[in-house]
């Protein structure tokens, strides 16, 4: 039907107006990304792509109870004139918007991804902990500052759009249904038209009927004068008077009733017309009565039903406007509360956390307090042992040396911290790393222990071990700030 394949257009028309809108929302979007990314430096970008997948989940959640909390009841509004196209049309409209945030998904994954990973790879390890904590804050704080009200705005905006739509749609309508019924009036007038025009080919086809019967009768009758003629030629002459006065008199009768014949089918004609003139002009003048009062009719009924469904829709309107901004308040109040809970609860958890912290700290401390005393001890022995003669030096008199004597142990390795340590990490495992540069700050190591000690990665320098050095030394590193 006409109104069917309206609404297909009008649905159309929409999806059209939604990609268009959606394509330019996003490029907005990404705009204000790039300016962000531009101000915040490349660690922000790369930490917002790290976290952009949940916020798409949660937008899509948000999306699906959005959608269920007022599909109910726009269906319910409209399932009188669109039920039929809804099933085909819902399907449809949503395989194509998940098909679009694919497609720009798997777009924008595999460079998002490597870039991420490039910037992650290089700056973790110095600013991982605190970017993370900053970057979190943030986040939490711009999305409760704008997410509420750009979605009560699109919200709005979708239900103008939808109102400035919906009345031209039916004003299309209203001049579509104007337009059949005014071609239907034509059509009946042209039908009327027909009618009228067969009549008069009837009324001439029994005028020319009764022409030719007059002129058979006149045939008949001459052919019958010629008979009577003959007959009285075979008459005598004596008759012949009085046949010519009887044939007279016969013709004066038969002209008299040809031409009142003539005078009464003239009449009837004239009759016939007038009545068919007649009948005609009355057709014609019900015709467009009736077409009159029916554009009247329609017309009234087609105004009464806009003011009855624009006002039902200005209700409608109002309703659920008011519906929204309770929802939106509602909401509004359980975020807020939602957010006091969780940064209530993320305060107690950081306070826990700091607590345990401060007590794995203690631990690992009062671990390398022993261990240093364990070195110092160790220490303490091997030059009580180096200040022993040894038995190399027993037979070295002898010239019987068994074995070289051992080196006197006169360097280790003092580590200087040039740059800031990154924060400790979180985990209950204890820093193997730190505890060494501890001992080697202390100390160093044996020939032994050095060559299974871990790689520096801070600059390293030899220096001879002496008292006075030990005395000056400052201590740094993970226990030592």
């Amino acid at each position: 039907s006409v109104e069917a394949a309206a609404w297909t257009d009008h649905q159309l028309w929409m999806d059209a107006d939604r990609v268009r809108v959606e394509a330019e929302a996003w490029d907005a979007h990404a705009l204000w990304l790039d300016e962000t990314a531009r101000k915040k430096a490349a660690r922000h970008e790369a930490e917002r792509k790290a976290v952009e997948n949940k916020a798409w989940k949660e937008h899509k959640a948000w999306l699906a109870a959005e959608r269920s909390s007022v599909e109910a009841a726009a269906w319910t509004d409209h399932q009188l004139w669109m039920d039929a196209d809804r099933a085909t049309v819902e399907a449809e409209a949503w395989d194509a918007h998940t098909a679009v945030l694919e497609a720009e998904r798997l777009a924008v994954e595999g460079a998002a991804w490597a870039a991420h990973a490039e910037v992650l790879e290089t700056e973790r390890r110095a600013a991982e902990d605190e970017a993370w904590q900053v970057h979190a804050k943030y986040l939490q704080w711009h999305r409760s500052t704008v997410e509420t009200e750009a979605w009560t705005t699109h919200a709005v905006w979708l239900e103008d759009e939808r109102i400035r739509v919906e009345a031209e749609a039916w004003a299309a309508h209203a001049a579509l249904v104007a337009d059949e019924e005014h071609t239907k009036a034509q059509a009946a007038a042209a039908a009327e038209k027909t009618r009228l025009a067969r009549l008069a080919a009837e009324q001439a086809e029994n005028k020319r009927l009764e022409d030719e019967a007059r002129a058979e009768g006149e045939r008949r009758r001459r052919r019958q004068e010629e008979a009577d003629n003959a007959a009285a030629d075979k008459v005598a002459r004596r008759e012949a008077e009085e046949a010519a006065k009887l044939e007279a008199e016969e013709a004066a009768e038969r002209e008299r009733v040809a031409a009142e014949e003539a005078t009464r089918l003239e009449a009837e004609a004239e009759a016939e017309r007038v009545r068919v003139a007649a009948e005609q002009a009355a057709e014609r003048e019900r015709a467009e009565a009736e077409l009159a009062a029916e554009h009247e009719r329609v017309a009234a009924e087609e105004a009464a039903r806009l003011e009855a469904e624009q006002a039902a829709e200005r209700e409608r309107v109002a309703a659920e406007q008011a519906a929204e901004r309770e929802r939106a308040e509602a909401e509004l109040a359980a975020d807020r509360a939602r957010a006091a809970a969780e940064e209530a609860a993320r305060f107690h958890a950081q306070e826990a956390a700091a607590e345990a912290e401060r007590y794995r700290l203690a631990a690992e401390e009062a671990e390398a307090q022993a261990a240093v005393e364990s070195e110092r001890q160790r220490l303490a022995a091997e030059l009580a042992a180096a200040a022993t003669p040894s038995i190399a030096e027993s037979f070295a008199d002898l010239g019987n040396d068994p074995a070289p004597a051992p080196q006197p142990f006169e360097t280790a390795d003092v580590v200087e911290i040039l740059e800031r340590e990154p924060a400790p990490d979180p985990g209950p495992s204890v820093d193997t790393a730190a505890l060494f540069r501890e001992l080697a700050s202390l100390g160093g190591f044996d020939d032994a222990g050095s060559d299974s000690a871990p790689t520096v990665s801070s600059p390293v320098r030899s220096s001879p071990v002496t008292k006075d050095t030990d005395k000056k030394k400052k201590k740094k590193g993970r226990f030592g700030r």
